[in-house]
């Protein structure tokens, strides 16, 4: 979901780049994680985003999650692969249902 389709504002000031904010559930993704340390959230970083940060964090113990990250400007929720880029920043496919 982009900050938009959310009402969430964004000044732009700070950054140039446009970010995303994704609400999923996805159990799978507690079973990906459960061989790291626990964490609220875990932070990816990507060269190519040129020292911006991924980050997917837990917003409850039940298997919701949030999703932030540097998106290209003219994504739109249905323009946009948000699974593809979630998949690719965890490095691996797993089950997911977009809030």
């Amino acid at each position: 979901m982009i900050r938009r389709s959310a009402s969430i504002t964004q000044t732009m000031n700070d950054h140039d780049r446009k970010m995303a904010l994704v609400v999923f559930r996805s159990p799978e993704l507690d079973q990906l994680l459960s061989g790291l340390p626990y964490s609220a959230f875990y932070n990816a970083l990507d060269p190519k985003l040129e020292g911006y940060w991924k980050f997917v964090g837990r917003v409850n113990s039940d298997g919701e999650w949030f999703f932030h990250a540097p998106v290209p400007q003219n994504a739109t929720k249905d323009s946009f692969d948000f699974p593809g880029y979630l998949h690719e920043t965890v490095g691996t496919e797993f089950d997911l249902e977009i809030s």
